[in-house]
């Protein structure tokens, strides 16, 4: 579906939040200019300093929290006739699996009908915010700014007690974004 490849970030920067939500936004909004998205990216960067002056780094170092981006997700996505949600308020789920995580967000795809990306956290050897684009049964498909394309089911958890799993999905840090007709 998508007409663009993936921005992708720097190997020093830890920027993926901003990434993740600009990329979010070229692939539901394909045909955005390089400029709006150079723009989009610098106003991120200008605002996430503005939300931590005071704090323990203005700057943009060690990531984004999820409140973080919720913010800017807030401010941005809305010009752009984009909404987002939280997974846990779309869903009624007393406790979570890996299979209710999945179930859940293909759910959200079904009823997005190719109008919806998640942007989630993703835990473990590092933390990275990405861009999930489609899932199946066996894999989800990734538009992400480090090139991770896909993530097999079996390398997935939710939660550090679930065992030895490479990538751990946050269900509290993931967003159901979605075009607004």
């Amino acid at each position: 579906m998508c007409e663009v490849n993936p921005l992708t970030q720097g190997e020093l920067d830890e920027y993926c939040g901003q990434y993740a939500l600009i990329n979010a936004l070229r692939y539901l909004k394909p045909k955005l200019s390089e400029e709006e998205q150079r723009s989009l990216f610098a106003e991120c960067l200008a605002r996430v300093t503005e939300f931590r002056k005071g704090k323990r780094s203005a700057r943009v170092t060690y990531g984004l929290a999820g409140e973080e981006l919720e913010t800017l997700m807030n401010m941005v996505l809305p010009e752009y006739n984009i909404g987002f949600r939280a997974l846990v308020d779309d869903t009624n789920v007393p406790c979570w699996t890996i299979f209710t995580y999945w179930r859940a967000i293909s759910n959200f795809f079904e009823r997005a009908d190719g109008r919806g990306v998640a942007i989630t956290r993703l835990k473990g050897t590092s933390n990275h915010w990405t861009v999930i684009c489609s899932i199946n049964n066996e894999e989800i498909t990734l538009f992400d700014s480090t090139y991770l394309e896909e993530l097999d089911r079996s390398d997935c958890c939710i939660s550090e007690e679930d065992g030895e799993h490479y990538y751990q999905l946050s269900v509290y840090e993931t967003y159901l974004v979605y075009l607004r007709d």
